[in-house]
């Protein structure tokens, strides 16, 4: 993940568990423009990137929204 994204704030290593979420596995992986990614793994590609934030050492979580899933 520190490699195929350039994640920082890993200096310590990971200590995240991963979430999985409707077929995806989803990181905070602390990349420029992939601070948060969700994986397909069967597919060995990513499905999106977001954010520009360092990694932390919190898993994501899902969480509903208003009229929606999570």
């Amino acid at each position: 993940m520190k490699e195929q994204f350039a994640g920082r704030g890993t200096e310590f290593g990971y200590s995240c568990s991963p979430l999985i979420e409707d077929g995806k596995v989803i990181l905070p992986v602390g990349g420029k423009d992939a601070s948060v990614v969700a994986l397909d793994a069967p597919a060995a590609a990513t499905v999106w990137a977001a954010g520009d934030e360092p990694a932390s050492y919190c898993s994501a979580f899902p969480s509903p929204f208003a009229g929606g899933g999570t």
